[in-house]
Parts: C-alpha cells; structure tokens; sequence
C-alpha cells in the first residue's frame, strides 16, 4: 500500500494531468488498471460484495476503491467546472461524443452473434459504418471479451480500449456495467473526457444513422439527462397475464397514457454539469434530477435479432420484398378478380370486420394483405350477419365489394376490450336480435379458423361469456414504459433486464373477441383462448408481414 507522502504526491500529480493514470499505475504489479476499474464499477452499481472480495482477492484494501472515487469526483469537477467550463451555446455545438458498442463474444442464442452476416456483412461492421456516418460521433469504441470481435473491430475502424473482465460479461452483467466501466477507463486512464456517450448495439441493425442524429439533436436541446429508443407497442393499452390453471392473473395496472418498449438499438447519456455522473456520491453531493427522454423508432428500425429465425427474418426485411404501398384501386382491382363471396346465416352471430385506420396497404406477390382473413373467412364457411366497422378506405371497399351494412367509427372497442355503448347501439340499429357478436380486425390476416369457431362457441354455449384472445407478449411488462406528457414511468414496480429471469407474460390480442347476448360491456373478460404469436399479428407492417407469413407460408418471398 502506499504511504501517506506517497499518495499526496500521486493525486497532485493527477490533479496536475487531469487525470489518474498515475494513481491507477501506483499498484501494480498486484493490480492492473483494468482490475482495479473492474471492481470499481462493480462499487458504483451497489454490488459492494463483490468489489470488496474483488480487492481483497488482489491483495488491497477497500478503502482504494473510496479514494478511486473521490478522485474521479474531483477530476471531473475540476474540467466540468474549470477546464471547460459551461458559457455558451458552443458547448454543445463542439462537444465530444464517443460512441461505445458493447459486442459480447459469448452470446447464447447466436453464438458469436455480433460477427453473423447480415447481407455479407456482419452486425458489427454494419454497427461501425453507421457511426461513421454520423454528424456527431467523435469517436468509435468496442467493448468486447473476444478476441475475434475485436480484431474484426479494428479492421471495421473502430477501436478497442480493454479485453472486458469476466466478471462483467457474464449472462447477467448489463449495459449499465459496460458503460460505467468504459467511462471510467476514458476519464481516469487516458483523462478523456466528454459531453455526451452514445452506446449502440449490433444485433439492431435496421435502423439509419440519420435517427441516431435526429436523437441526438432533440436531447442536446432539451434539459433530460439520458436518451432510450423505444418502439410504440401495437395496441397502446394491452394489459399483461399470466397463466395459471386455465386462469389469468392480471400483473400490471393499466396506464393511461402511450406505452412503450424499450428497444435497445441506442441510447444516449448526458455527462455535462449537472448532467447523468455515475457515482452516488455525486447524487448525494448535487440535488440533480434525473430524466430520462423517450426516442420513438418504428418497428423496423428497432428490430432485435437473438436466434438464427430473426436473423433470417431481419435478411428478408433488410431486402425488403413486400410491396410497401398498395393503392385503393388495385385493392378493388384484387377484390373483383378473386371472386370471394363472405357466408351469411340469418340466425347466426353479428361478425364485425373492423379497418380501424387508413395505413399504408401491402402486398406480397401482388396479394394484399388484407385479403387474408377475408378468404379464411370464406374458404371455412363462417357464417354470421357481417357488418363493417371503421373509417378507412379499405373499410368502404369490404362493405361495397360484399354489400355489407358499415359503421363509420374509428373506435369500436373500450379500454377493457369490450364494445363501446354507441357500437352496441350501431349493431343494434342494422340487426335485429343478435344472437351473440364476434370483433375481427381486418388486419388478422393470420387468424386460424379453428380459432375464430371457438370463440363462436364460446359465446353459443355462455350468453353471459365475453371471450378474448391472448398471446405471448412480444416485450414482457418489465420493458414498458409509460409516457405520459413530458413524464416517463415503469407500468412494473420493478425492471428486469434479463430475458432469463422473466416469466411468460401474455396480452390480449385484440384482434379477435366474441360478446354472449348478455355479456356485460363494463365487465372483465371471462373466459380466453390462446392463440399463437404470429397468429396475433396485425398485417400492419412490413415487419409483421414478414414475420407472420414465414412463420405460415412455405413459399419463399
């Protein structure tokens, strides 16, 4: 250990050089920098354990870590608040913003997915020649444990820092431990020290850097302290269950306002005055609030690859063989040639086929897609009183092409899935004594028959059942965030990371449902069936297309 004389003279001269090379140095050989930043960023996050049996393993006292921190504190605020002291505009205009992009080599379900080709290309490389695009980012960074990825980073133009230790690479370490660790080794070892740190992660490679610039402008001007990318879930008030015995256990309350996924394609932390510090010393030093903004991508762009079917499915959206617009003309054009004809059955079930929006329309191999439940519907002979539900342009064509009655509302359906009271009163006024209704979004383009007949006759046999569907939810309740004005919230009391700690959770599809005669709007749904998740999907993205239909179709698109 050093000596009191010893340690004054060290932290003068980081002080001097801004930054604490020398002290860092100061115990070798029993420690490495590297080592002694390890168990300081396992210090930082709260896991005092085992930083304290990571030092004590290197023959140190705990007390080092203390005067690590103290050190980085006072660096810090020396250049925040000296050095480069905040004044003017041109602060954000010329800040420094490196790019840091964790690659881990032992990955689970692709291994070594950072290096899979995607188009001849692999995730990382695709992840380094975006960030060099970009308008802002100073500096490229890999953060890896494998020797292969990191060569492949420098031949790509990025640069590496530190093989990561393995205490902080295993299945449970975080984005949070990457970052902090990378942020210590810039500040402490080489005296490095930025404005803003973006952190990109390969296995999302869809999305263009020109949204990356696009955060990056909107945070600079705002007052938050971090950025996330999100992506908005399909229906923006799902609530989550899970199953027990046939049961299902609601474990999230409903929120009110629009929910989100968290994406993980990229994220952005503030590291200006007052802004995010890693330390808790300096959240108890400074009364800084922390907040966190919200960047929207579509489902597209946020696209997450973690087995070998993703990456074939994100090949085929990266080649992009869905026709993305499909106009009204040809969607009639496609109606009159098919010939379809909808079964009808005077005592049989009000069926409601809803086209809620006017979204772009597509196709694949000039079919359109909102077709598909049209010829379920008609090759299986559901019968029932159709009627058409909605405003939007396709909705008009369904009811002309099949000499339907229609509904123009948009919203048809309540918060907790049951019909709203002026839908009940539309039904009413085109059909006389109905004898139970069935909801269709006419975008369940890969609905089975098998399970439209078992709501049918879930709501025949109870005139009281207001049957629902639920699926496997794409993002457990852990990941979603609610935004309500300018206000971020976890609809969970708590966050889990960690896709193997997190129980199957499910959400109703609302895509299909069936009401008894009786069935109470105001009520809870009393009874489910469970359909599959592509089953569940909306026909209502490239994304989702592509997804369903290689998940059902054996042809090649």
């Amino acid at each position: 250990m050093l000596n009191s004389i010893e340690m004054k003279t060290i932290l003068e001269e980081c002080v001097a050089a801004r930054n604490g090379h020398p002290f860092l140095t100061a115990f070798a050989p029993a420690a490495t920098p590297l080592e002694l930043l390890c168990a300081y960023t396992m210090f930082c996050r709260g896991k005092e354990s085992a930083a304290f049996l990571a030092m004590k393993h290197l023959g140190l006292d705990k007390q080092v870590l203390l005067d690590i921190s103290s050190l980085h504190l006072t660096l810090r605020q020396l250049y925040f608040w000296g050095d480069r002291r905040f004044q003017s505009n041109d602060y954000d205009e010329n800040a420094i913003v490196p790019a840091l992009i964790p690659a881990r080599g032992n990955s689970k379900g692709i291994p070594k997915k950072n290096l899979a080709k995607l188009n001849g290309t692999s995730l990382l490389k695709h992840a380094v020649t975006k960030l060099q695009k970009s308008r802002y980012i100073t500096r490229i960074i890999v953060d890896t444990d494998c020797e292969e990825i990191m060569q492949a980073a420098h031949e790509a133009g990025a640069e590496t820092l530190y093989t990561r230790p393995p205490q902080l690479a295993g299945d449970f370490s975080d984005l949070s431990d990457v970052r902090l660790l990378a942020t210590s080794w810039l500040e402490l070892m080489e005296g490095y020290w930025f404005d803003y740190l973006a952190i990109i992660t390969p296995p999302h490679p869809l999305w263009p850097v020109t949204e990356l610039d696009k955060a990056y402008e909107q945070f600079v001007a705002s007052d938050y302290t971090s950025l996330v990318s999100v992506t908005p879930t399909e229906m923006n008030w799902d609530a989550f269950y899970r199953l027990n015995k046939g049961n299902a256990n609601r474990v999230a309350k409903r929120k009110a306002g629009q929910l989100y996924a968290r994406s993980g394609a990229f994220s952005i932390f503030s590291r200006k005055p007052n802004g995010h510090y890693i330390s808790t010393t300096y959240r108890k030093a400074y009364p800084v609030e922390f907040k966190t903004m919200l960047y929207p991508l579509n489902k597209k762009h946020a696209y997450d690859i973690n087995t070998p079917h993703e990456l074939s499915l994100c090949r085929k959206i990266h080649q992009n063989k869905v026709d993305t617009v499909v106009t009204i003309e040809r969607c009639e054009a496609h109606l009159a040639q098919r010939n379809l004809c909808l079964p009808s059955c005077e005592n049989g079930p009000v069926i409601l086929l809803h086209y809620p929006d006017n979204k772009d329309e597509f196709a694949i191999n000039n079919v359109p897609v909102f077709t598909n439940l049209l010829k379920t519907l008609a090759d299986n002979d559901i019968a029932g009183r159709y009627i058409v539900c909605g405003t939007s342009l396709i909705a008009g064509l369904v009811a002309n092409s099949f000499g339907l009655p229609q509904i123009e509302r948009k919203t048809i359906l309540k918060r907790n899935g049951a019909l709203t009271r002026h839908a009940m009163q539309d039904i009413k006024d085109n059909v006389s004594n109905p004898t139970g209704i069935v909801y269709l979004n006419g975008y369940g383009g890969c609905l089975k028959p098998e399970s439209i007949t078992r709501i049918m006759e879930a709501i025949d046999k109870d005139t009281k059942a207001f049957c629902t569907t639920l699926r496997k939810a794409d993002h457990p309740p852990q990941w979603i965030l609610e935004m309500n004005g300018e206000d971020v919230f976890g609809i969970m009391d708590n966050y889990q990371g960690f896709r193997q700690k997190i129980e199957d959770t499910y959400v109703e599809s609302q895509l299909l449902a069936g009401f008894g005669t009786q069935a109470d709007e105001g009520a809870h749904f009393t009874t489910h069936i469970q359909i599959d998740a592509h089953e569940a999907t909306p026909l209502t993205s490239i994304v989702n297309i592509i997804e369903a239909y290689s998940a059902t179709k054996t042809a090649d698109f």
